[in-house]
């Protein structure tokens, strides 16, 4: 029979598990963004755009605060956001 300590050390591991399968995936997702914003980039400077839209990122970081709950993820993601559409700008 298992102890108490036992069953938590293997949810541990269950949990972390999972934690690390979440990390590949937003690697992922931040590659493909990457990718796409490449080719926004392209797009913009070949139109003669400018390639920084102050309008446009407020929106996106309004978009996305409204698709979590809580001041704490809000303010999270907004700062995650913002530093994502700062890399963006760089490549």
């Amino acid at each position: 029979m298992k102890g108490q300590g036992e069953k938590k050390n293997g949810d541990i591991g269950r949990t972390q598990g999972e934690a690390g399968w979440i990390d590949d995936q937003i690697a992922k997702l931040y590659r493909r963004k990457n990718e796409v914003c490449e080719d926004v980039g392209r797009f913009k400077v070949g139109a003669g755009r400018k390639v920084f839209d102050r309008q446009r990122e407020h929106e996106k970081l309004l978009d996305v605060a409204s698709k979590v709950n809580g001041e704490f993820n809000k303010k999270g993601i907004q700062e995650l956001y913002a530093q994502l559409m700062s890399m963006s700008r760089k490549l």
